[in-house]
């Protein structure tokens, strides 16, 4: 299943020049994905960086980058090349989506000629994130166990490699506005897409499609946004990642303290309960352990579930309903001008 939701889709970039347009009808997205004008979301200013052959051979290192990934956990150079382009797509989107917001903040119109870069970005940024992650938990095991710098060099390259990707994509979720957007942004991106996908349908809609139609739950929108909700756990992750292994030395001992500075107020609270308040202190803690568990397990498990069920929409609608094609799909793959004959 993992090799199927992860391989590439490898369209013939023959589109169609129909203009960029969300149908709101039926709730669905469409987007312009050529280069003839005119290109409202500025397909023809992808970089060809993202082009077919460029993201080739970053996909080729990072397929090459599991092999003998359990067995081999020290120094490979098609890691660090995978790393690189992945960290260089993430500075790419944060750079892309500050130009995007600074046009629509001054109600230039022109804001959406950064769409399409922005999505090429995005699109390498998740899909690499999302293997080096797996390739992370693979490597965890020389971390806990310390085994010495030579065996979790592979780990710790990842680890350092992954921070700043997952500090960009959940940035990039507050770039596109967060929860509370109207989807205005994210409408107009080319990134886990394909044509005639779910629109958002939001709180301001919520009568109307009550009214008319039932409400769109597996929005573009939402799709666009689980990425960053992840990346917020992954952080979390690699920063317990990092305080294991510094944990020991200066830096990590002055970072327990200042921790333990911190939880003081709220133990002090916690201990202040009167004797008889004992089942209150009990039950607040159970409580506080559920909401710890539910956020820091329930929440990561039904995003990931949520990214699968994307994926499987996309390749039936795709690849055996045939509703959508897949010379006009963004989704394993960078949308950008170059054709691939």
């Amino acid at each position: 299943m993992s090799l199927l939701i992860f391989a590439p889709s490898i369209p013939s970039r023959a589109m169609t020049a129909n203009i960029a347009t969300t149908d709101l009808g039926n709730a669905t997205v469409h987007l312009q994905l050529n280069t003839s004008s005119p290109d409202p979301i500025g397909f023809a200013n992808v970089s060809g960086i993202y082009g077919p052959g460029t993201w080739a051979g970053w996909f080729l290192t990072l397929c090459a980058s599991w092999h003998n990934l359990e067995e081999h956990c020290g120094f490979d150079p098609n890691t660090w090349l995978y790393l690189a382009g992945l960290n260089w797509a993430s500075f790419d989107l944060l750079r892309h989506l500050h130009n995007l917001r600074a046009l629509q903040g001054a109600g230039d119109r022109a804001w959406t000629k950064e769409a399409a870069s922005v999505g090429a970005a995005f699109t390498v940024a998740f899909w690499g994130q999302a293997h080096g992650f797996i390739q992370m938990l693979v490597c965890c095991k020389t971390i806990i166990r310390k085994r010495g710098w030579s065996e979790m060099q592979r780990g710790l390259t990842l680890l350092l490699g992954l921070t700043f990707p997952a500090a960009a994509m959940a940035v990039s979720m507050c770039m596109m506005g967060g929860i509370g957007e109207d989807g205005e942004v994210s409408s107009h991106i080319p990134a886990l897409y394909y044509d005639g996908m779910p629109k958002q349908e939001w709180a301001r809609d919520l009568k109307e499609s009550h009214a008319r139609r039932p409400r769109v739950l597996a929005a573009h929108y939402f799709t666009l946004l689980v990425p960053g909700l992840l990346s917020i756990y992954l952080l979390l992750f690699y920063g317990a990642l990092m305080y294991y292994l510094l944990r020991s030395t200066s830096s990590g001992k002055s970072l327990e303290r200042f921790l333990a500075e911190l939880c003081t107020p709220m133990r002090s609270l916690y201990q202040s309960v009167p004797e008889p308040g004992k089942t209150f202190r009990l039950m607040a803690g159970m409580a506080l352990f559920a909401l710890a568990s539910t956020f820091l397990i329930l929440g990561p498990f039904l995003l990931s579930m949520y990214n699968v069920e994307a994926c499987l929409e996309y390749i039936v609608a795709a690849y055996f309903l045939r509703m959508s094609s897949i010379a006009q799909s963004c989704f394993f793959m960078p949308c950008a001008p170059q054709s691939i004959k």
